[in-house]
């Protein structure tokens, strides 16, 4: 009897959920899951690569600008040398309209000239230049920092001669007379120049050029120019001559020379 309720039991199938294994370790079961520990920040970068994050937000959308740091020093230094030259240019404009520099104005006012002396290729004589120098700047000094003058003949193509005049200053709203004696110590011209002053000579009338290289500024107590070399040249100086063997005297005194700054090239 006990074998074969054994032997029924070992045939009978068992049907049910499967047994779950028990794990070998338990787990501690807490109210609130573990949340893991936070990983360590990334190192900073240098200084020289930091950004500066301005935030602005046009139509409900944030847009994120970028400005490094060397940039905006690069800015602001540029603004600055922009504000800088303009005020300097403000300065300097609003004392140009007030002072107004002027370039010196200059008129041959006389000229005396001994009997010509001649030889077949060579000229003697000695001429008195009176010049008349004007400088119309009211409230700036010209300081004459050199004066050269240059006789010559036949449209400034034979040179006579020359003087250097001492450095000189002139005030401002002031006309001054400049009296100068050029020595023409038997000069070589050529024969060809000889036989054509011959004739002018006795024609009565030699017409002559004086150029003046000046180096001159300008000075007052708001303003100072630098030195400029200005360029007076004043052609057909003529010279009458009522006997071919005497001296001779300008005909058209105060004559206004051109002027003009020298820009050697």
């Amino acid at each position: 009897m006990a074998s074969a309720t054994a032997a029924c039991c070992r045939n009978k199938t068992v049907e049910g959920n499967p047994v779950q294994a028990i794990p070998a370790t338990p787990t501690a079961v807490t109210g609130n899951p573990q949340v893991a520990a936070p990983a360590e920040p990334p190192p900073s970068p240098p200084v020289y690569l930091r950004l500066l994050f301005r935030h602005r937000q046009s139509h409900g959308r944030h847009r994120i600008y970028l400005v490094r740091h060397d940039q905006i020093l690069l800015y602001r230094l540029t603004a600055a040398a922009l504000i800088i030259f303009v005020m300097m240019a403000c300065i300097f404009f609003t004392l140009w309209l007030v002072l107004r520099p002027r370039l010196p104005e200059l008129r041959i006012a006389s000229v005396t000239i001994s009997p010509l002396s001649t030889t077949y290729t060579n000229v003697s004589a000695a001429c008195d230049v009176s010049i008349l120098l004007t400088n119309a700047n009211n409230k700036m000094t010209a300081f004459y920092d050199s004066f050269e003058v240059f006789l010559r003949y036949q449209r400034d193509k034979v040179f006579l001669s020359d003087l250097r005049v001492p450095p000189f200053t002139q005030p401002g709203n002031n006309n001054s007379f400049l009296h100068t004696r050029l020595q023409i110590n038997n000069v070589h011209v050529g024969s060809d120049v000889v036989k054509a002053l011959k004739v002018d000579l006795n024609h009565g009338r030699v017409s002559f050029g004086v150029k003046i290289f000046a180096l001159v500024r300008l000075e007052s107590k708001e303003w100072k120019t630098r030195s400029q070399l200005i360029k007076f040249y004043c052609p057909d100086i003529i010279l009458g001559f009522p006997v071919s063997n005497g001296s001779g005297d300008l005909l058209t005194p105060f004559k206004k020379c051109e002027v003009a700054l020298w820009i050697k090239t």
